[in-house]
């Protein structure tokens, strides 16, 4: 859907008056076939843009491929589609504060047919000449990725992307943390469990010590009470002397 709706809106711009330009790239049979020059902005820390000729790679078609000319022979670089996860096209609030113009027919439009391709190692900031290539690259970029990865790339900017691949990190993060604190927790669960058992124990080991020491008392006569039989005694004693006395 996404293919054809492209391409039908690349028909209608050809059928304008306009489309007697010079075109700077080939209309495609198929997604996967699109090729043309696009402005790539440089990724040092001067970065200009410079005109490259881009194409799918033409037996890799997860591979978008870039060169100076489609002639020059060898490659500047490749885009591997299997990593992109944002294909994003300049929102309108962005184009209308553009700076950059596109000429055409001697006529120059402040116009900023911009797209970015998004991948971990890299954010590809590309320009089209003309919305009708812009519409075009965008729907075979999308195409190819679904392709290569069985899922449409996200459409969000590249802060956004950059702000998702934050939060993946953050809760990432936390994941690890919840699972620090739920293994600290079961380990404060076992410690307290054996505490408990050891407490048992000697609970246990107390009541069999007062459990035998009221036995000893019980089998002792008069109960155990020594004391009270040796002063029973002296009494009797002192009784008898002072009996004998007396009388």
């Amino acid at each position: 859907r996404v293919w054809a709706f492209t391409t039908a809106f690349a028909y209608l711009m050809s059928s304008s008056p306009s489309s007697n330009r010079r075109r700077s790239f080939v209309a495609p049979a198929h997604p996967t076939e699109m090729q043309g020059y696009l402005m790539k902005k440089g990724a040092g820390s001067v970065a200009l843009r410079k005109r490259r000729w881009f194409a799918f790679h033409p037996t890799c078609k997860h591979l978008v491929t870039y060169s100076l000319a489609p002639d020059s022979g060898g490659l500047t670089g490749s885009i591997d589609l299997r990593q992109v996860t944002t294909v994003k096209v300049t929102d309108d609030k962005a184009r209308a504060h553009a700076t950059a113009a596109v000429t055409y027919n001697g006529h120059t439009a402040p116009q900023d047919f911009t797209f970015t391709i998004t991948t971990p190692q890299r954010v590809y900031d590309l320009k089209a000449a003309t919305a009708e290539e812009l519409a075009l690259w965008n729907g075979s970029l999308t195409f190819a990725c679904l392709a290569a990865t069985g899922k449409r790339p996200h459409a969000g900017s590249a802060d956004e992307a950059t702000g998702a691949a934050a939060k993946d990190a953050e809760i990432a993060a936390l994941r690890k943390q919840v699972g620090d604190l739920t293994t600290a927790a079961d380990q404060m669960k076992q410690a307290a469990a054996e505490s408990a058992d050891k407490i048992k124990t000697l609970e246990s080991q107390l009541a069999e010590a007062k459990q035998a020491s009221a036995q000893v008392k019980a089998s002792q006569p008069w109960g155990g009470n020594t004391a009270l039989l040796a002063s029973a005694g002296v009494c009797l004693c002192v009784g008898v002397c002072v009996g004998f006395v007396l009388f």
